[in-house]
């Protein structure tokens, strides 16, 4: 899948959630949404075997890091990066 069907990528991960929440295993639930055993258990290890917390932006209060900002955090120390250079990245400092 390309770019443009990221949206419906996400509506297919949301389903497959629910799916799993409703007691069907992996392996029917992604036969059940037409998408490979490999993508479920993929999404699965991206979110430690747990349901995404998706709270909507407003709710969310400007100290915490959204999953996004945390997950370009985590992959920048791996690139061994520090984290004063991450913090000045993150703030668009010189």
């Amino acid at each position: 899948m390309g770019r443009r069907d990221r949206k419906r990528q996400l509506d297919l991960e949301s389903e497959y959630w629910k799916l799993l929440l409703s007691g069907v295993g992996t392996v029917a639930a992604c036969r059940l949404l037409g998408i490979g055993r490999k993508t479920g258990y993929r999404w699965r290890a991206e979110n430690g075997g747990l349901p995404p917390g998706r709270l909507a932006e407003s709710a969310r209060s400007g100290r915490s890091s959204s999953l996004v900002e945390r997950r370009l955090i985590a992959t920048l120390r791996e690139r061994g990066i520090g984290i004063r250079e991450i913090a000045r990245l993150r703030q668009g400092a010189p």
